[in-house]
């Protein structure tokens, strides 16, 4: 760059509540570069990536073969994983291995992801061992690896704590059962009703599911929702589904008992949305523990307790374990120039260029400072303020669509500083340490991003997952709720699922897994 004639790409893009793509074009920075590289692009909105019609108008497209000049680059929802695998199959996407790996067209990926986290680069594969999509670079630690933060009312922690003479927030499981017992028995909201709840659990609770993901991860379960591929787990590369473990028999043992002391929300598997949010509406006075991916007011996010035994294990959503996001572009088979556009997607694999498009230049100019160890700083920097108020929507359309595609990796960010600046500070709870301080955060042998079942046996997969997933929903309600008893019903729960298939799903997971590892 700059190329000697100008390249403009057509490319198929939804929207965002927040921003429209098209917005760029109104951008000096987004300017900036297209003059600095003599590349353009003209953006064919599908509508806004949460919408039916996104995804409708993108299929009218491939059906048609009108998929603009080849380019596709769209936003969540609208193309998934499974959509650019069954793409790619299809003969619609080019693999993109020769320009990743290759220092001529892509020298910033080579540099910050190919040659230094393999195993993201590993991670971006598709079931076939080919990549087929730019993706977001993001291997910094959340604060709990689970989307749903493990929220407590900051007023009634506080009055537990100086009841029993502590100061840090709850440990162990004895503390947080103790704590949830005080909430109970104490008119913490002083309104002289017993209408305390201790525990409620509001993530997918009026879906049925009710995974308590991170009370499971306390017992070393990586759980996320009903999904069941979301809730295989791996050791010594072998897959299998953590309802068939000891230790997810041990988690039922302990909510059945919260739930028979009345620690659990009576509703959790009867409440719907607007019983939830009737719930919510008065958070800060009803409400003791919860999880959001939000953070609420008058609640404060902590770790959750360690338990004697077992090794805590809290479901990582992909961008945040592996280091990879979602995929923010493909290029399709009519692509005239597929090299030029590899390596303008290249510009944004620089480090200093991510940040650009994260905060804009003239917050990274004013605002980034750099450690004495060579890191950047990012204490006086808040990712979250372009979705705040009134912020200019060419402004908007950078942050929330271009994202920090990258190279935010541990080797350029001090981890704990940038943990702040994503999720504010979390480390004044008393007694505990951030999970990227005690390791608990970065195993990866958990679980792996969605996978891709194998296309001869997608439609066997299927059929198993709808009366494995019915089963495991009854009895997960049933032997909290108390219905049934989980040490005397234990082993015809194993059986039924075995009956229903399950052994086979995990034959067919492991199939996927060894292909993802290119076995």
């Amino acid at each position: 760059f700059p190329l000697d004639e100008p390249v403009t790409f057509t490319i198929l893009t939804s929207g965002y509540r927040y921003a429209s793509l098209s917005e760029l074009a109104n951008n000096k920075d987004w300017q900036s570069l297209c003059e600095a590289t003599n590349v353009n692009f003209e953006f064919v909105s599908l509508g806004d990536y949460d919408a039916p019609e996104a995804r409708t108008n993108l299929q009218m497209r491939l059906m048609n073969e009108d998929y603009a000049d080849g380019v596709i680059c769209v936003y969540i929802n609208t193309l998934s994983q499974s959509d650019i695998q069954e793409l790619a199959t299809s003969g619609i996407l080019i693999p993109l291995d020769e320009y990743l790996s290759n220092p001529e067209i892509m020298p910033n990926f080579y540099e910050n992801v190919y040659t230094k986290v393999p195993h993201i680069v590993n991670n971006m594969k598709s079931a076939d061992g080919n990549i087929y999509s730019f993706q977001g670079v993001d291997e910094l630690a959340s604060y709990t690896g689970g989307e749903a933060l493990l929220q407590v009312n900051e007023e009634w922690m506080n009055a537990w704590m100086e009841a029993r003479g502590i100061d840090h927030s709850p440990a162990t499981l004895d503390e947080f059962e103790d704590m949830l017992i005080f909430f109970r028995d104490s008119d913490l909201n002083g309104n002289g009703q017993n209408d305390e709840i201790p525990y409620m659990i509001a993530q997918a609770a009026f879906q049925g599911t009710a995974t308590l993901e991170h009370a499971m991860g306390m017992f070393g379960v990586a759980t996320k929702d009903s999904a069941l591929d979301m809730n295989i787990m791996i050791d010594d590369d072998q897959c299998y589904f953590v309802h068939t473990t000891e230790k997810y028999k041990a988690a039922l043992k302990t909510f059945a008992s919260w739930y028979q002391q009345k620690l659990i929300w009576e509703e959790i598997f009867t409440g719907n949305a607007e019983t939830i949010n009737s719930q919510f509406a008065m958070a800060s006075s009803v409400i003791g523990v919860t999880n959001s991916c939000n953070e609420l007011e008058g609640f404060v996010t902590i770790l959750p307790p360690e338990i004697e035994g077992y090794e805590p294990r809290y479901h990582m959503h992909p961008s945040l374990r592996l280091g990879v996001t979602q995929p923010f572009g493909v290029i399709s088979n009519k692509c005239e120039h597929p090299e030029v556009l590899a390596a303008f997607w290249d510009l944004m694999y620089d480090f200093d260029n991510s940040l650009l498009w994260c905060y804009g230049s003239e917050k990274c100019d004013n605002d980034l400072t750099v450690n004495a160890d060579g890191k950047y700083d990012f204490t006086n920097l808040d990712r979250v303020v372009p979705l705040k108020g009134e912020v200019d929507d060419s402004i908007r359309a950078i942050y929330d669509f271009i994202w920090c595609t990258g190279a935010n990796t541990q080797e350029n960010f001090n981890t704990k500083v940038d943990i702040d600046s994503y999720f504010g500070d979390k480390s004044n709870i008393k007694g505990h340490q951030m999970y990227t301080e005690n390791g608990i955060w970065n195993p990866t042998e958990c679980i792996w991003p969605r996978c891709t079942i194998p296309e001869e046996y997608s439609e066997e997969y299927a059929f198993l997952y709808t009366d494995v997933s019915a089963v495991l929903t009854e009895y997960r309600a049933k032997f909290i709720t108390g219905q049934l008893d989980v040490d005397a019903e234990w082993d015809n729960f194993q059986q039924k699922m075995k009956d229903l298939g399950i052994e086979e799903m995990q034959e067919i997971i492991q199939i996927a897994y060894d292909a993802f590892l290119n076995k």
